[in-house]
């Protein structure tokens, strides 16, 4: 060795021995990009912790210059020496113990090149039942800022928009860094949530284990939300693990499709008033395709992966599709697709995985089951209505009911010809829209008629096999992942609140082919048809009247109740046990009782349109405290009238005088405007 590189060798030693900090030189703090693409999250370099090789660090020592630093990493499993040359103020050179070498910059590309990607798609659809942890930090973390918690959310076929599954919280610690794990199925891209601050997308893996970090933009745009409009989630987000380049490709090519061409979404609903629904679906196939064309010609100029083109494709193609099977016939919002319309919608028999990666395709499915479940041109309507009235035919007495029962079992069978016609739509075709409207409510009146006035007679047995019947009408003959998950997530839906009986774990182990998704659902069947059996008796400080007789007429029953509370402010809840919005409601009124339970506030649930059985279950199993008051269909509808119920959950408060003071006020869940609200009144 010459004399030269000893003395500098021996130069960069002393260097090192002498120069001792405890503390990161703060130059050096922030996240660092490969310079190679500026995109590449290398290594983030924070006060109290650094984020390398896809793992949360500690500093055991740190030694050195400005210039030139040494600093040893460590963890559990890992120690980790690197050297750092900062060569300025926006580039650092850095070498490991290998002799692995990166050239890096603080910049985020503006223009990414995503060349260097991978070339392969996402392959054939393998669903496997794992867990996936995410781990980040926020830089300059405050906590005053920030709320403290996270959520990740994950929607999937198998449980859709169920948040009990679908949402995992997660709380951040004093230094910014926070972790979740999750259970997740296959390769999606989902939503991440800093409670008060971002809602951004991260793509994972069963099994993965990825880091995302949130540079100082972030707090920012948590001061200002005004500054938004500079700055996205591309300037903001840094990603580590298997997926962090495909999740940086996706959220930079899902803002420039957002803010460049995406078509308005108002833009979209006023064409859906004033144009025929022909007219509509070829406006908007046409638009999808302008979307592929705009898309692909920006992939192509930054060079993306095969899995980038694929999900941005499969998104333009999901809410196309969604979107045309969602729409009504003007003015008829709960109508269905007429024949000629559904010929020109694209169609989609298989998922793809590049679908399943795309958290808009659980709106496909809830679009798609809306199309099957309530036409009334559907085969698996007309499955459920056959059913409901041949079981109907030995409960009713009267000669011409039985007729009427036969001959709605006939208009159960449609021929396809029945929708079609001769008539030329060309001239006006917005008088197509008429023409099945017309088919429409011809077939179905007498149907509906029916259902209303034999409600009491028609036992919920009937229904709910009915009901197992049309979701097995989506799965026969088809043993595509498609109709499994539409049946999956009808089914779902319904064990939100299972108000016609328990689930037979057998139908289950019949029904689905695929052995993860009949483990899924058989794992949510029983746990619900264990809740339902859970509660045998009624929560404490629980008052039920079943049989409301007024003194007066039949209208006065409500100002007799309201009277007995005189001198209380009373807030009452219109409610059902069928309904999901109000059974949410009602959870999240619990804790506002707990607030109000020592003041002068009383609370009231009347039942509207429920069967009593049905309607007292439903108290048990959410252990319902408070005043509960059943409604026959007279009182119902004497309720609905005078106080304007469309829907419900309606709410409405009653002053200490009597007095309604708002017919139509915040729901529990709605914490600042129904608190200011109840204080309000209890100051008067």
């Amino acid at each position: 060795m010459k004399l030269n590189q000893i003395i500098t060798l021996l130069a960069a030693f002393i260097t090192f021995s002498c120069s001792t900090t405890s503390e990161l030189p703060s130059h050096l703090k922030g996240n660092w990009l490969n310079a190679n693409d500026s995109t590449e999250w290398i290594i983030s370099l924070q006060p109290e912790f650094a984020v390398f090789r896809n793992e949360f660090q500690e500093y055991e020592n740190i030694k050195g210059t400005r210039n030139k630093v040494k600093i040893i990493l460590a963890n559990k499993e890992t120690k980790i020496t690197l050297l750092i040359n900062s060569l300025d103020s926006n580039t650092l050179v850095v070498k490991d113990a290998e002799g692995k070498k990166w050239k890096l910059t603080r910049s985020k590309s503006s223009k990414p090149d995503f060349k260097n990607y991978e070339t392969q798609g996402f392959g054939d659809i393998e669903l496997t039942d794992d867990t996936a942890v995410i781990k980040g930090f926020i830089e300059n973390y405050d906590p005053k800022l920030y709320d403290e918690t996270g959520y990740v959310l994950i929607y999937h076929g198998i449980h859709g928009r169920n948040e009990e599954f679908a949402k995992t919280d997660f709380i951040i610690d004093s230094s910014g860094k926070f972790s979740v794990s999750f259970r997740i199925f296959n390769p999606q891209f989902i939503f991440l949530n800093i409670e008060g601050s971002t809602f951004t997308h991260i793509m994972t893996c069963p099994g993965d284990t990825c880091i995302i970090g949130f540079n100082r933009n972030l707090t920012a745009v948590t001061c200002d939300q005004n500054k938004w409009e500079s700055l996205s989630d591309w300037d903001i987000n840094h990603y580590m693990g298997k997926n962090a380049k495909l999740s940086e490709e996706l959220i930079y090519f899902q803002t420039l499709y957002n803010e460049r061409f995406k078509t308005n979404y108002l833009d979209k609903m006023e064409n859906m008033d004033v144009m025929p629904q022909l007219d509509y679906i070829i406006w908007r196939k046409d638009i999808a395709n302008q979307e592929k064309n705009f898309i692909d010609s920006i992939l192509s100029c930054h060079n993306s992966s095969k899995k980038a083109e694929q999900f941005m494709h499969s998104e333009i193609d999901i809410d196309l599709i969604s979107e045309l099977y969602s729409y009504k016939i003007t003015g008829m919002r709960f109508q269905e697709l007429g024949p000629l319309y559904v010929s020109q919608i694209p169609e989609i028999r298989e998922l793809t995985a590049a679908n399943l990666a795309n958290y808009n395709y659980v709106s496909l499915l809830n679009n798609l089951i809306n199309s099957k479940v309530y036409n009334p041109m559907s085969e698996s309507f007309n499955i459920k209505k056959r059913y409901i009235l041949n079981s109907a035919i030995p409960l009713v007495e009267k000669p011409e009911e039985k007729q009427l029962i036969q001959k709605m079992l006939v208009d159960a069978h449609p021929d396809p010809e029945y929708f079609n016609t001769k008539l030329d739509f060309s001239a006006d075709k917005s008088a197509y829209d008429k023409f099945i409207n017309q088919q429409v409510k011809s077939l179905n009146d007498d149907f509906d008629k029916f259902l209303e006035s034999h409600k009491d007679l028609i036992h919920d047995s009937v229904y709910f096999k009915a009901f197992l019947l049309e979701m097995q009408s989506f799965t026969d003959g088809n043993n595509s992942l498609l109709f499994e998950l539409l049946t999956a997530n009808r089914l779902n839906n319904y064990l939100k609140n299972p108000h016609w009986g328990a689930v037979p774990e057998d139908w289950v182990t019949q029904t689905f082919q695929h052995p993860l998704i009949r483990k899924i659902i058989l794992e949510r069947v029983k746990n619900t048809n264990k809740e339902e059996t859970q509660y045998v008796s009624h929560a404490e400080k629980t008052y039920f009247i079943d049989h409301l007789v007024s003194e007066g007429s039949p209208e006065t029953f409500f100002d007799e109740i309201i009277g007995q509370f005189r001198g209380k402010v009373i807030y009452i809840d219109f409610w059902a046990d069928w309904c999901s919005p109000c059974r949410a409601g009602i959870k999240a009124a619990k804790k506002l009782k707990q607030n109000y339970e020592d003041r002068d506030v009383v609370f009231l649930y009347f039942g509207m349109n429920c069967k009593k059985e049905n309607w007292d279950k439903a108290i048990k199993k959410d252990q319902i405290n408070g005043y509960h008051y059943w409604l026959n269909r007279e009182q119902s509808e004497i309720m609905a009238e005078r106080f304007g119920i469309i829907g419900i959950p309606h709410y409405l408060l009653v002053n200490k005088d009597g007095d309604i003071q708002n017919e139509n006020v915040p729901g529990p869940d709605d914490k600042q405007k129904i608190y200011t609200t109840l204080d309000e009144l209890l100051a008067k």
